[in-house]
């Protein structure tokens, strides 16, 4: 396979409301679009977006590295294995000591190179056994009235699972709004909440030891400070997911915690599809759920992490992939749709394939 084409595009779009990430609050997503052509005139598209406030690379320094990728790989025939996850990119990779987001953009561009050139599945090879829908995981925030008046949206459309945004108010607040959505959900969803390690381990404690633990699947990064997440467990029986953790740590410190429930995979900030496969394999081999996500990725990126959760055959666990809600504007021509509380894999990869090209501009 051999790159014929190789161009970057910057795209601005802007967000229905800021959203706030960390000390940062964001009204438009800003990142790049890599499309590439192989020799057959098959075209492929990756994305590259840091989000400030998470990754560490920004806008420039991913822009430097993708260059100099383009440089390296145009007119260049690459291994024809790429795109299995079991090893080639790393083999392919490894030298440039890519970012996280630009290793998933050219790992995503390639794999979806290899996906329409030959018409294959990520892993394994095309099989049409392989289930397309994926259940999605409702994303409630704001204040009291607006998070009961979005649960019970998602209830109504069929959602079987809510997360909800806690720590950023007083504590007060967080156990009146979860004590007042649980019992909407009761029997009809699970409850998901994140705290994006707002508490110190005793305010954790005390919004733990207020609501009802058997209602909760679990809670996102309570504390601080990671090694008080097995106290807070302790505590509380609340049990937990891990999320920014996985930077911090290699794969295979997972161990069958009694106090670990899940983790939160977003392949664009742990750097790609393999090590999101990694993660993945790991966690099932402990029993712990892989629940993937995004970093607020256009629909161009987020359709190909579906696709990944389908071909590694996840689709029994809702995901937290419906962030193309909160554009504006998204790049797909066509926008996403959700049924019943799902989305149709192939539908949305078929969208992402045709790309407002009046939203790129080249670079």
């Amino acid at each position: 396979m051999k790159i014929t084409k190789f161009n970057i595009y910057r795209y601005a779009i802007p967000l229905i409301s800021p959203i706030q990430i960390k000390h940062l609050k964001l009204k438009k997503r800003i990142g790049f679009i890599i499309e590439i052509e192989d020799e057959t005139e098959n075209t492929a598209y990756g994305e590259v977006a840091p989000l400030p406030g998470l990754h560490k690379e920004d806008m420039l320094s991913s822009l430097q590295q993708l260059k100099k990728l383009r440089s390296e790989f145009l007119n260049k025939e690459l291994p024809s294995n790429l795109g299995r996850l079991e090893g080639e990119f790393e083999d392919l990779l490894s030298d440039y000591n890519l970012y996280p987001s630009v290793r998933f953009g050219i790992e995503m561009a390639l794999s979806n190179l290899k996906i329409n050139n030959s018409k294959q599945s990520i892993i394994p090879f095309y099989d049409s056994s392989i289930d397309n829908s994926i259940r999605l995981n409702g994303l409630v925030t704001g204040s009291r009235e607006e998070i009961i008046k979005k649960v019970l949206e998602y209830l109504s459309n069929g959602y079987s699972a809510i997360k909800v945004k806690v720590g950023h108010k007083n504590i007060e607040e967080d156990v009146g709004i979860i004590n007042a959505v649980v019992p909407l959900c009761k029997n009809r969803a699970n409850i998901r909440l994140d705290a994006n390690r707002a508490w110190s381990l005793e305010d954790a404690v005390d919004f733990g030891t207020r609501v009802e633990p058997k209602a909760i699947e679990y809670i996102e990064e309570p504390v601080k400070n990671s090694m008080d997440l097995s106290e807070f467990y302790y505590e509380t029986k609340i049990p937990v997911a891990l999320d920014e953790t996985l930077v911090e740590k290699p794969c295979d410190f997972l161990e069958e915690f009694d106090w670990l429930k899940a983790i939160i995979i977003k392949p664009s900030v742990i750097g790609g599809f393999e090590k999101a496969k990694k993660w993945t394999v790991n966690a099932l081999k402990h029993d712990i759920d892989p629940i993937f996500s995004n970093a607020f990725l256009s629909g161009v990126g987020l359709a190909s992490i579906a696709k990944l959760v389908t071909t590694l055959k996840l689709n029994h666990l809702a995901m937290g992939l419906e962030t193309f809600k909160l554009f504006k504007i998204d790049l797909p021509v066509e926008p996403f749709t959700v049924n019943n509380g799902q989305i149709s894999v192939n539908d949305i990869y078929k969208r992402s394939l045709s790309i407002r090209k009046d939203l790129l501009e080249k670079v």
